[in-house]
């Protein structure tokens, strides 16, 4: 077919599709104004969306015309204006009035670029193939949106220009046009897709595919060729098309084959502007942030470099890589980079009119390190360059009126959705490079232009870290715009660790971390950080105190999420405090009964009867029948005595008398212990031959004891200390217990719930505690130590992935929640602490994510500044 034949029926289909589509959009528009009126939160607000809404239903025939009429007029002057040299035949003699550049008295406010580029966003791919069809079919070495008569932006300009006609008309109030241009245009975003799929299958089956071959042409001009005259570069990128391209793709029958990702080019600002070479060699115009720009944007991710069998790029390899235009030698061009190629030249062109803040690439290093100590950057001297201040300050500082005024827009209109996030090659948008034209033409400040660039950067990193789910990761990215505001504002952003922003990231990309190791949460806290998001990003009152509220959110959620966990810690925490306790006492205990049976030689097992059963006797009592404890203490002594020697009959007579007594009082001790029959037979045989021995007159005292037994009277006096002492217990000494497993599994059976505790398994395992152990840094551990996040531990020689949870209110207890397992294992503090000293705990965060992200940025910076320093040495060898 002729190419007017096939440009003539293309802009059929165009139109046919757009005004099929018309009437559908204006009834979903009717029903969903309907809605929001419901919903509204005042009458004004209600009484103008009812306005606008009757308002269709009224002159819906005159809309559908009055959008007929203009998308007509704007694609016959689209397809004038195409290209520069092309002008197709069948629009010669139109008398189209209508400018493409002429602004409406609303434009600003309705902000039609940002209209735009939601419909962009909503068939993406879609687009970027019709502009290489477009250019093939023109026969253009240069891809070119801006020249596609069949962009987005006629469509949402005809909507701007439809509403003021019919609103002028019809004597409609003016203030309705922003309600109906937001109502209308979401109705239209779920048909571009559509329409834009068929104008791809009308000229595909034509034999126009959407695959180019790219050459590169080097640029001979010298790098340091003075930015001001970049600005009068003509609009070419150095990549040009070869012209058998559109004959190979007929030659294929219009199929496009099949595409290979290319992460590293297919990033907003493109690198294709940079010329083969290394970081010295700079490209005609191009400044030294864009060269660095470039080399963090060719870094592969892990995955990525482990997939493609190489590890990370280095400085040299990518920074010699960027801008060759070359990917594997293969000479094809990846689709979905092809807008951002075309476009390099004007985006740097645009980001030439704002102020360079590094002077020379060597310098970019120290420059990203004083920006993140709050450092101000002023402009110096002609031929200075910028100049960083002496001191640091972390005071606010203001945003320039028309930076401020471009964000607003981009987080009000431009933030896309999680799904939309998504580019065509499978990694996520980074919204600032999309915007970095826009934002460098809004400020001539020097600390603007580089916080917008280091922001875009560290989102470039947080983007691409794999730790955190892909889900999350779109979430985060959808904050962008709103981070750069802050950043732009408030400098402790990137000096403290504590700031509310901060925070909360760090603390998304943890619990998100953790979580997905139960793949049952994983789907509810993904719910939970997209609410989040949307209320943040639906606040307007640039308050830091909604990033605290929404942490403590995220914390109260993560605590209910666990509150299994929660409920079992505070049972452990019970559990731990009173064992300690128990073991502190009873050790105490039988050390006195210990210190008391050293002057006596006594058979061994009324010695262990004494030293270990009765003083749980003792200890149980104390705890549950303080006035039985006494008289348990008091049968110490007694016992003792009774089983010395005695010297006359008055002391005999003592002794039968008080027998008796001492039978049942340890009958009634033992029982609590839960002694069977047979245990209290054996007591009682080895009684009856003690008191049988003792009690022959005139007996040897040496035999049973190394000095003459004191009266009864005496024995009670020197026993008066243990008698009536008073069990107090310091933290220190709690601290340092090691646990009687009897105590613990006491406790343990106590409770109603199951509790496993694997305390015992780790001392057994790990041995007597050393002294490295003791003087663990807990300021490292108890940073890292918080509800929900995720660990390695090994506790019994092989190394498992848990979930941890920790509060401290009950801090002495963590509870482990395996993936694979259903009952939550739960450890104490201080066992812990000891595998986390042999290194037999990790946390799969190393760091939190916004600081992994500044210091990947660091580490990047001053991989590129060595490089650079490398050169002239390489050069002379």
């Amino acid at each position: 077919m002729d190419r007017n034949d096939l440009l003539i029926a293309t802009r059929s289909v165009f139109l046919a599709q757009f005004n099929q589509r018309v009437p559908m959009v204006l009834a979903h528009s009717i029903g969903q104004l309907f809605n929001q009126a419901d919903r509204a939160s005042s009458m004004l607000e209600q009484r103008r969306l009812l306005a606008a809404r009757q308002l269709i239903m009224s002159h819906d025939q005159k809309l559908e015309q009055q959008l007929s009429r203009q998308i007509e007029q704007l694609l016959h002057r689209s397809f004038q204006t195409a290209y520069s040299h092309f002008r197709p035949s069948f629009t010669e003699g139109l008398n189209a009035t209508l400018s493409l550049v002429e602004s409406a008295s609303f434009e600003e406010e309705l902000h039609i670029d940002q209209i735009t580029l939601r419909f962009r966003q909503e068939a993406e791919e879609a687009i970027r193939d019709l502009n290489i069809r477009i250019a093939l079919l023109l026969e253009q070495d240069v891809i070119k949106e801006r020249e596609n008569p069949f962009r987005t932006y006629i469509i949402s300009r005809s909507f701007a220009s439809a509403l003021e006609e019919t609103v002028a008309e019809t004597g409609s109030d003016n203030e309705l046009i922003p309600v109906l241009l937001a109502q209308l245009t979401t109705s239209m975003c779920p048909h571009i897709a559509p329409l834009y799929a068929a104008l791809n299958e009308l000229l595909a089956q034509h034999g126009i595919a959407a695959q180019l071959q790219l050459k590169v042409r080097k640029q001979s001009e010298p790098a340091a060729f003075a930015a001001d005259n970049l600005l009068d570069l003509p609009d070419e990128s150095p990549s040009v098309f070869t012209p058998d391209a559109q004959h190979s793709a007929a030659a294929s029958g219009g199929r496009e084959p099949p595409r290979a990702a290319s992460p590293a080019r297919s990033s907003a600002a493109s690198s294709v502007g940079s010329s083969a070479g290394p970081v010295g060699a700079a490209p005609w115009g191009a400044r030294s942030e864009d060269q660095f720009l470039d080399f963090v944007q060719s870094r592969p991710s892990a995955s990525q470099a482990l997939s493609q069998g190489a590890a990370p790029a280095s400085a040299p390899n990518a920074m010699a890589g960027m801008g060759s235009g070359d990917s594997g030698g293969s000479g094809m061009v990846d689709l979905a980079a092809a807008p951002f190629m075309a476009s390099s030249a004007e985006a740097r062109a645009s980001m030439a009119r704002a102020p360079s803040w590094l002077s020379h690439i060597g310098q970019v290093g120290r420059s990203i390190q004083q920006f993140f100590s709050g450092h101000s950057l002023h402009q110096g001297a002609q031929g200075q360059g910028p100049v960083w201040d002496d001191a640091a300050s972390l005071e606010l500082r203001s945003v320039s009126a028309p930076l401020s005024q471009s964000l607003q827009s981009l987080i009000a209109v431009a933030t896309p959705t999680a799904d939309a996030m998504w580019r065509g090659d499978g990694q996520l948008r980074n919204l600032i490079l999309e915007q970095r034209q826009q934002l460098g033409a809004s400020t001539s400040d020097v600390n603007e232009a580089m916080t917008i660039d280091v922001v875009a950067m560290l989102f470039e990193f947080i983007l691409r870290d794999e730790k955190v789910p892909a889900e999350v990761r779109a979430q985060l990215g959808r904050l962008q715009f709103l981070v750069l505001k802050i950043a732009l504002q408030d400098p402790n952003l990137f000096a403290r660790k504590n700031h509310p922003a901060r925070m909360l990231v760090n603390r998304i990309g943890s619990i998100s971390l953790g979580m997905q190791q139960n793949s049952e949460s994983a789907a509810r806290v993904n719910a939970e950080i997209c609410r989040i998001v949307a209320i943040i990003l639906a606040d307007e009152s640039e308050d830091l105190g909604l990033f605290v509220q929404m942490l403590d959110t995220l914390d109260a959620w993560v605590a209910n999420e666990l509150a299994h966990c929660e409920k079992m810690a505070s049972s452990a925490s019970q559990v731990l405090d009173s064992a300690k306790q128990r073991t502190l006492h009873f050790a105490r205990i039988t050390a006195m009964i210990s210190d008391a049976l050293s002057p006596y030689t006594i058979e061994p097992y009324l010695y262990d009867f004494l030293v270990t059963t009765w003083a749980r006797v003792i200890e149980l009592a104390g705890r549950e029948a303080p006035h039985k404890a006494t008289q348990y203490r008091l049968l110490v002594p007694d016992l003792i005595w009774s089983l010395a020697p005695k010297v006359d009959r008055d002391e005999c007579k003592i002794l039968l008398g008080l027998i008796p007594t001492m039978i049942t009082t340890l009958r009634e001790g033992v029982l609590t212990l839960n002694w069977t029959a047979e245990q209290l037979q054996e007591l009682n045989l080895h009684l009856v031959d003690a008191h049988r021995l003792a009690m022959r007159v005139g007996s040897s005292p040496s035999q049973l004891l190394n000095a003459a037994p004191p009266p009864l009277s005496v024995m009670h006096e020197a026993f008066a200390p243990f008698v009536d002492a008073v069990q107090t217990h310091t933290a220190s000494e709690l601290e340092a217990v090691v646990l009687n497993p009897l105590f613990v599994q006491a406790e343990i059976d106590a409770l109603e719930e199951k509790l496993n505790l694997i305390d015992q398994l780790i001392e057994a395992e790990l041995g007597p505690q050393t002294s490295a152990e003791v003087v663990v840094d807990d300021v490292d551990l108890m940073a890292c130590l918080s509800h929900g996040v995720g660990v390695e531990i090994n506790f019994d020689g092989s190394a498992r992935i848990a979930q941890l949870s920790w509060q401290a209110q009950h801090s002495d207890a963590i509870v482990l929640t395996w993936p694979d397992q259903s009952a939550p294992a739960v450890l104490s503090l201080r066992a812990f602490r000891r595998l986390f000293a042999r290194d037999r705990v990790r946390f799969l965060e190393q760091a939190p994510l916004f600081d992994r992200a500044m210091n990947q940025l660091l580490a990047s910076a001053e991989q590129v500044a060595s490089t650079e320093a490398a050169l002239p040495n390489m050069a002379m060898a």
